[in-house]
């Protein structure tokens, strides 16, 4: 692991764009798998929390 001069939460958002670009890149690759009902999205927050990152 590299480390920054930079603050936690500069590099948790940073750590999770990667992640959201890697999960996009591997769903290009495979089909989504099935999730369980307990595992749902609650996709306003997930929009919310992707325009948090920008």
């Amino acid at each position: 692991m590299a480390t920054y001069e930079q603050d936690p939460i500069t590099e948790a958002k940073k750590c999770a764009a990667q992640q959201a670009v890697d999960m996009h890149a591997g769903n290009e690759q495979q089909p989504e798998p099935v999730r369980q009902p307990t595992e749902q999205i609650d996709w306003e927050k997930h929009r919310q929390f992707m325009r948090g990152l920008g």
